[in-house]
């Protein structure tokens, strides 16, 4: 690329703004920017953002406020370099999507048409040696005040330091969590990252490596155990398992790995019991002191008991409560009765308004001498929190009642209407229902907060549980999990036809948050007890959510127990079985493996859905199968079911018709059909209007505008476009981060943007994209792009000049051989080749090209025979076989010249003229060069120029 040396006064000033903003930090919203040591502190940790994306940041909070133009960003970020503005542009989205993910709702970079881009969230300029604020996990809970638990949080926080593993063990309500959640942002504050695991909302033991997973960012499918240790490597710092006893044999087998295999990182775990590990430091933890009976007390001594202050704190903060002397005695006997919990205290605290203390006092002595008969061995919770309960329930009125033991089937947050559709019926009228919400929540038994701009509800899980047993002493809970489970048919029914309309992002906040109730349901629909069909149907209605969220593993399984069930004979609605076959063939092709049996799936997809007449099913099944011939390297076996794709959708569907037209360019380019290829998809690219409601991602996976202009930067980089190329693949990974979709973020990146970058010898941007790759399959549940992300890693060491890489990329290659994931195989096999020559490995490199050329004939992938045959002819003329290379440079030329490939013909043209510059050589390659009107700083023009000028002597060997 050519350099500024000349810079302008403005260059030089801004060079000299730079120095000086690496001085102050910038705090915005949950995050920290630390320029000293190029740090984006965020919810949890260290953000991961690139060294552009950091510089823009940078100049962006330092001028909070302030329009700051695309030329400033750009010397800013690219100095002394030039780029284009696209380049720009994908790394303020990458911002953007980073920033949203810690802190949704929030709005930090606000784009100001044809001026630039502004900061537009407060920023407080903070001197550069504040320490940084807890950086905490977002779903940590609340920090209310912690009271009576400094000597406990302490001895935490030590053991921590000694023992990597640590369980908080003691009763329920004790405050295990509260603990738990200070000494994780005592670690926080330390610059240690910390993901919180929350097991309240998680019942079948077998999700309890998924929740890990998720927590560290981590994909879930195929071994979320597997995955949550490389991301605990990755990034390694404190791990809090919040209420395991329930699941306490998986999370033993999942901490007891995950300590051993990742000796960096600390495990912090709160249960009732240990978990039963060796290397486990149990950390047992004890009631709130609290005043011994008959007491004479002043105020004064009586807050000297934790227990009491508490009661008092919270009486004060919830209702106004003033601590009278008179009072001290009556609120020492509720805390002793209480026997210090801190949770039955603070539910005791909340009615000292609504009843006096006397009363409170007398209602739980009551309660408590319920127990008194019942065995001193059971659990500490059965013997004071069953109590405390207890006498909570008996202050509710019947309605209240009803209702709370109907909302106890919520496995997390719920609605006003959901409490509704659950607890509604003949003698509670929805009226009643919300009034009653209204009134639990003002008796601390339902907690109700703003989330995503509607008030939520949830019970605190001790509530929850204890309000389910009385569910189940009433006999209700076969009725009310049937409610639910309808209830949230309904809701994903009017989900799946909202995923035609509104935009994925706002779609994903109103449903994501059900994924946990939508697992209960489908449990209790699929028990003995349950609804087989009405589980069959929730699975179908329920198949865009995992799509939206990138959950793939969770989706299969759930699709192939419903076909399991299905084939019993539950249900015999052909519309059903189509989705759920549709989906479960998809699954399989995100497998690690592109097995045979998936074209049968998707062929028995086809078939049923045209015996019944369900044109969108045969659309989905259609372009499934075509995908999957691409994928395998059979790109000429996917014209006949582009085919029926492009009649089905021209009878009954015209809508789906560019997404064929789509799949056919692709079709065309990978088979080197050139110019039909650019002509259909230069015209969709035309059409395409992204401001238009989008074909749903459900049906076609991608997003229709990111499929469009990702195959249309590989037709414009091999016609000879380079520059409108880099800005098509820009224009697609920056829609697919826009929609924050997962799949179509790391489609984008590794069928075109990494492409391009790298044919361009454009390696540091190459490098961006990697690194968003990277973050992206973290987080998705599909293996196939592992492998296929290290191919184009080692790819770009290569393009560095690098022979470094050469084990992974012939490592990757073997791997997606072995899962028959063989588009652009051959084409890998030539870089590999060419690495090898220039390694001197001129045996592994002849061989690896014919392997190459094997792969081009056998595939009909003639998009890069050129390329293959310059890279052989390279291989010959280093190993001084002059002649055949010149004879396959020759081929090569002919191949690309009636290929339309103007990109392929000036590599070639690069490589005869290095091998005979004499034979007309120069000439040949003076008017390659002549075909190109851009791209002139791109590698393959620059090396061309050189060796026009007669400096070609400083430049790289043919191809390498």
């Amino acid at each position: 690329m050519p350099s500024r040396d000349d810079q302008s006064p403005d260059e030089t000033a801004a060079g000299a703004a730079r120095d000086a903003l690496e001085r102050p930090q910038y705090v915005f919203g949950p995050f920290r920017l630390v320029p000293r040591q190029r740090l984006l502190l965020g919810g949890e940790g260290p953000a991961p953002i690139g060294s552009r994306a950091f510089d823009i940041l940078t100049l962006l909070a330092a001028r909070a406020g302030e329009v700051v133009s695309k030329e400033e960003l750009l010397r800013h970020a690219w100095p002394n370099t030039f780029v284009e503005d696209d380049n720009l542009r994908v790394h303020v989205a990458a911002l953007r999507r980073v920033l949203s993910a810690a802190a949704p709702g929030m709005t930090f970079i606000a784009t100001e048409i044809g001026r630039g881009y502004r900061f537009v969230a407060p920023v407080r300029v903070a001197p550069p040696d504040e320490p940084p604020a807890t950086h905490t996990p977002p779903n940590l809970p609340s920090d209310l005040g912690v009271i009576g638990r400094a000597d406990d949080i302490a001895a935490v926080a030590r053991h921590l330091t000694r023992a990597r593993l640590v369980t908080i063990v003691g009763a329920g309500g004790v405050g295990k969590t509260t603990v738990a959640a200070a000494a994780a942002r005592r670690a926080a504050a330390l610059g240690q990252p910390v993901a919180f695991v929350d097991f309240s909302t998680v019942g079948d033991p077998q999700l309890a490596p998924v929740a890990i997973a998720a927590a560290l960012g981590a994909a879930t499918y195929p071994n979320a155990l597997d995955a949550a240790v490389a991301a605990l490597r990755h990034r390694p710092g404190l791990l809090l398992l919040d209420g395991c006893e329930h699941l306490a044999h998986a999370v033993a087998v999942a901490a007891d790995r995950l300590y051993r295999q990742v000796p960096d990182a600390r495990i912090l775990a709160t249960s009732r019991a240990p978990l039963g590990l060796a290397q486990e430091h149990v950390f047992r933890l004890e009631p709130l002191a609290s005043p011994a009976p008959g007491a004479a007390l002043r105020p004064q001594d009586a807050l000297a008991f934790s227990a009491v202050e508490l009661f008092v704190t919270r009486a004060n903060e919830r209702n106004g409560y003033a601590f009278a002397a008179d009072d001290a005695p009556v609120v020492a006997d509720i805390c002793r009765l209480l026997d210090g919990i801190p949770l039955a205290i603070e539910l005791a605290a909340a009615r000292a308004i609504a009843l006096d203390l006397p009363t409170i006092r007398a209602s739980v002595a009551e309660s408590l001498s319920l127990l008194a008969h019942g065995p001193r061995s059971a659990p500490l919770r059965q013997q004071t929190m069953t109590a405390t309960l207890d006498w909570s329930y008996s202050l509710l009125s019947d309605a209240e009642a009803r209702i709370l033991r109907s909302v106890s089937v919520f496995a997390g947050y719920f609605s006003s209407d959901d409490a509704i559709a659950v607890a509604a019926d003949a003698q509670l009228s929805p009226a009643d229902v919300a009034a009653g919400i209204a009134g639990l929540t003002a008796k601390s038994l339902v907690a109700s907060s703003v989330r995503d701009g509607a008030l939520r509800h949830r019970l605190l899980e001790s509530t929850r549980v204890y309000a389910t047993g009385r569910l189940e002493t009433a006999g209700e809970d076969r009725d009310c999990a049937r409610r639910h489970a309808r209830h949230l048919l309904v809701v994903f029914e009017q989900a799946e036809e909202e995923w035609n309309s509104r935009p994925t992002r706002d779609w994903s906040a109103s449903y994501a948050a059900r994924i946990d109730d939508l697992r209960k349901a489908l449990g209790w629909a699929f028990a003995p007890e349950g609804d087989a069909e009405l589980g069959l149907r929730l699975t179908s209605a329920a198949i865009p959510l995992w799509d939206a969220l990138s959950l793939a593993g969770e989706s299969r399984s759930h699709v192939a127990r419903a076909l399991t069930v299905f084939e019993s004979g539950a249900c015999r609605d052909g519309a059903i079985e189509a989705k759920l076959r549709a989906s479960h063939a998809w699954g399989l092709t995100l497998e690690e493996t592109l097995a045979p049996e998936i074209e049968g799936a998707w062929e028995r997809c086809i078939d049923l859905a045209r015996r019944n007449g369900n044109a969108d099913i045969q659309l989905r099944a259609f372009w499934g199968l075509i995908y999957h011939l691409i994928y395998t390297g059979r790109p000429a076996e996917a014209f006949p079911p582009l085919d029926g794709f492009a009649e089905v959708a021209a009878r009954e569907d015209a809508a789906a018709l560019p997404d064929g037209e789509r799949l056919r360019a692709l079709a065309e380019f990978q088979t080197g059909d050139l110019h039909a290829a650019h002509r259909r998809i230069e015209a969709l690219a035309r059409a395409d209007q992204p401001a238009s409601p989008r074909v749903k991602l459900g049906r076609f996976h991608f997003d229709r505008t990111v499929a469009i202009h990702s195959t249309h930067s590989l037709t414009l980089w091999l016609m000879g476009f380079p520059d409108r190329a880099a800005r098509a693949a820009a224009h697609s990974v920056d829609t697919a981060l826009s929609i924050d979709h997962g799949v179509s973020v790391s489609n984008s990146l590794v069928a075109s943007a990494l492409l391009v970058a790298l044919w361009r010898g454009a390696v540091d941007e190459a490098d961006d994209y990697l690194a968003l790759l990277g973050d992206t399959v973290r987080r998705t549940d599909i293996w196939i792009w592992r492998p296929l992300a290290r191919t184009l890693a080692a790819w770009a060491v290569t393009e560095r000049g690098g022979t470094e890489a050469i084990d992974a990329l012939r490592a990757s290659i073997a791997d997606l051989e072995k899962a028959r994931f063989l588009i652009r195989v051959p084409f890998y096999r030539s870089v590999l080749a060419e690495a090898l020559a220039a390694s001197g490995d001129l045996v592994e490199a002849q061989a690896t090209i014919a392997a190459a050329e094997a792969g081009v004939a056998a595939q009909r992938e003639a998009w890069c025979r050129p390329e293959v045959l310059r890279v052989a002819g390279v291989v010959r003329m280093r190993s001084g076989d002059r002649d055949g290379a010149a004879a396959l440079f020759a081929r090569a030329m002919a191949d690309a010249e009636a290929m339309g490939a103007r990109s392929w013909q000036l590599r070639i043209a690069i490589a005869m003229t290095e091998l005979d510059p004499r034979s007309g050589g120069l000439d040949r390659l003076d008017r390659c060069c002549r075909r190109f009107d851009e791209g002139f700083s791109t590698r393959d023009l620059s090396r061309a120029r050189a060796l026009l000028a007669g400096t070609g002597s400083g430049a790289r060997d043919a191809g390498s």
